[in-house]
């Protein structure tokens, strides 16, 4: 009774750039909860992809209160014209949430995600921490507060040509550049029958510049509605 496991796979096609850079991860969690994706901001022009997602979490519940959570996401996307682009995300997190009052309750998540390009030598090494805040006002009404900074290390090869009179060089660079961010957000669920609830989520993320890149800010929304048709 103490030991719980949940795992959730999809797979999916289209050509829609910002995909990348939305919290489809979240879609994958359970109800009331919140999960953040990798927020890399890469959007790049449309073009079509093949993209996989598999989630494996496990729990363990500490007391009637309390309960413990380790999971681990992968993620693969495969261009079908730029095989430069193909990349996977692993994700290592573990969450404690408590539950001070019948309808109150606190978590936190950790989560250490490894973004990898291989045939472009680039990776990003990202450590997040968020912590959740969600109040129940009635059976079926919860609202769910989220927070949390984030920072990535950018590990990437490149290689560029240096013109001379009569010949030309070719010189790789090695970069290694840090970037701190921060999100938050909220998440409305309303329960409209025993098996059917409905879902709104907003996200604010800030990120900061790098280069000559300015700040990046990244809202995002979501509206969802989930029903279950059995008891299993």
């Amino acid at each position: 009774k103490r030991w719980g496991v949940d795992f959730h796979s999809r797979i999916f096609y289209g050509n829609n750039p910002f995909l990348r850079v939305l919290d489809d991860h979240a879609g994958l969690s359970t109800p009331g909860t919140v999960v953040l994706g990798p927020n890399l901001g890469f959007v790049g022009p449309a073009r079509p992809f093949t993209r996989s997602e598999s989630s494996l979490t496990l729990r363990y519940l500490l007391g009637p209160h309390s309960q413990l959570k380790f999971g681990a996401d992968y993620f693969r996307e495969d261009q079908r014209t730029e095989l430069l682009l193909d990349y996977d995300t692993r994700i290592f997190r573990v969450e404690y949430e408590k539950q001070f009052a019948r309808n109150k309750s606190l978590s936190a998540v950790y989560s250490l995600q490894l973004f990898r390009i291989s045939a472009a030598e680039t990776t990003v090494r990202t450590h997040s921490a968020l912590f959740t805040y969600s109040h129940e006002f009635r059976p079926g009404t919860r609202l769910t507060l989220f927070a949390g900074p984030q920072f990535s290390l950018v590990r990437a090869f490149t290689v560029t040509e240096l013109d001379f009179l009569l010949f030309r060089l070719q010189v790789g660079l090695r970069l290694r550049e840090p970037k701190i961010s921060v999100a938050g957000g909220g998440l409305f669920s309303q329960r409209i029958s025993d098996r059917t609830w409905m879902e709104l989520s907003v996200s604010r993320r800030v990120s900061d510049g790098s280069g000559f890149l300015p700040t990046v800010v990244q809202n995002s929304a979501r509206l969802g509605l989930r029903r279950q048709w059995t008891k299993r």
